[in-house]
């Protein structure tokens, strides 16, 4: 396996993305990004199509997750509420 490619850890059971190897540990890090975690070659083998989909989907997901919770651009002005309702009281 090479660098860039898609590897199964099977000691977590995690996809990652191969970023290197060194001092007997492989470097992975998951699809769409975050943080890296290392692993022993024994542990690691390519990933299936099915491991690779689900991982792909779940960095989907994640990245739907955290742009619908980003909050608005600085400097955004709204008037208040003139009438209380369950949000503005």
């Amino acid at each position: 396996m090479r660098r860039g490619s898609l590897a199964f850890d099977t000691s977590s059971g995690r996809v990652g993305v191969i970023m290197g190897a060194s001092n007997c540990e492989v470097y992975l890090r998951p699809i769409g990004g975050g943080y890296e975690w290392s692993v022993k070659p024994e542990f690691v083998r390519p990933a299936t199509r099915a491991e690779e989909l689900s991982a792909k989907n779940a960095a989907a997901n994640r990245r739907s997750r955290s742009e619908a919770t980003t909050p608005l651009p600085t400097g955004i002005f709204a008037e208040p509420c003139t009438r209380p309702c369950p949000v503005c009281h």
